[in-house]
């Protein structure tokens, strides 16, 4: 899916009522915005104890997306809502 404005990625995987069964993971090639936006939307979602299992990758599109990846990464620090 091409995102064609801001806060669409966040809507869409907030609202996709069958994300898990149509999709194996999410992955984002962007800055460091759509990536917030996938994050949030899975956090919105009443189903986030489970759908929080969906893999998320990022192809970083950006420089500063590549040094926030690795980080997280080299730091393997865990993304979960608490």
């Amino acid at each position: 899916m091409e995102t064609t404005h801001a806060g669409h990625a966040e809507e869409f995987v907030k609202d996709c009522v069958d994300l898990a069964e149509k999709y194996s993971g999410i992955v984002t090639i962007s800055g460091d915005g759509l990536i917030h936006e996938v994050y949030n939307g899975l956090s919105a979602r009443p189903d986030w104890e489970t759908i929080c299992q969906i893999p998320v990758g990022v192809i970083p599109g950006s420089h500063f997306t590549f040094y926030h990846v690795f980080y997280l990464f080299i730091y393997n620090i865990n993304v979960t809502r608490k």
